[in-house]
């Protein structure tokens, strides 16, 4: 994130997304944001939309503005 690499970014929270941790809903959050800027920015909101889909648990009735913020754009909206 830091290196502000979208590809990689994306890439590489979906990977930590998908194995099976204890992380808290927070950490979880920062991944699905993470991921979610990464396809954004490389033009793929359909899979931007489809990170917020994966991951139910974790966005359901979240207060986080940014997070909903990314999932408005993943929409078009």
């Amino acid at each position: 994130v830091a290196s502000r690499d979208a590809a990689p970014m994306a890439a590489l929270s979906e990977q930590l997304l998908e194995q099976a941790t204890d992380l808290p809903r927070s950490n979880r959050q920062y991944l699905i944001a993470a991921g979610m800027t990464g396809q954004l920015v490389l033009g793929r909101r359909e899979r931007a939309a489809a990170i917020w889909n994966r991951y139910p648990q974790d966005v359901d009735g979240t207060t986080d503005l940014d997070l909903r913020l990314l999932h408005a754009h993943a929409l078009g909206k």
